[in-house]
């Protein structure tokens, strides 16, 4: 079970502890024919809770607490969930590129590739703003600005997309007083 996590999470093997300890918690949460229970319930009396439980490997987030941000630092730390908490209710959580695990009980858990697509997008760098202003520039072929008074004029967005090659004249011309 827990080789099959590694994989399905695109972990490495340095990481076979989290799955290991992962897939012990889980086991003892699932039912089993030999006792037609949980061990968990077995062991306890009650039913264990199985709302909290996630996909290893999925991307989260973590909310840095106020106390321990600046004013315009990023509100979350991105990790990956590994694991959860033994005492606790909370999530393991990894930073991959540091190999560094912590404990949050404040996690976001984005587990459906449709969650995951959303995300992306926002991160686009030619994702399109609201509403983006444009400017009229001539370029020539090899896409150098070409030195024209007029089209430095801001000029709304029009409904119809231009093509980058053409070139259309500003409808406000500067008047040249001499």
């Amino acid at each position: 079970m827990a080789r099959c996590m590694l994989l399905d999470g695109g972990l490495s093997k340095r990481f076979w502890g989290e799955a290991v300890l992962t897939a012990a918690y889980l086991q003892n949460r699932l039912p089993s024919r030999s006792v037609e229970c949980a061990p968990y319930e077995r062991f306890y009396g009650f039913k264990p809770a199985v709302n909290r439980l996630r996909v290893f490997g999925s991307k989260a987030y973590s909310l840095i607490p106020k106390e321990r941000r600046k004013k315009l630092s990023q509100n979350a730390l991105e990790g990956v969930l590994v694991g959860y908490g033994n005492t606790t209710k909370g999530y393991r959580l990894l930073d991959p590129m540091t190999a560094c695990a912590w404990h949050s009980r404040s996690a976001r858990i984005v587990e459906s590739p449709q969650q995951l697509s959303l995300l992306d997008e926002r991160k686009r760098p030619g994702a399109p703003v609201s509403r983006p202003l444009q400017y009229l520039v001539n370029l020539d072929e090899w896409g150098m600005f070409l030195k024209n008074d007029s089209a430095d004029l801001l000029v709304e967005p029009s409904s119809e997309r231009q093509s980058d090659s053409t070139y259309t004249e500003c409808p406000l011309k500067r008047e040249n007083v001499d």
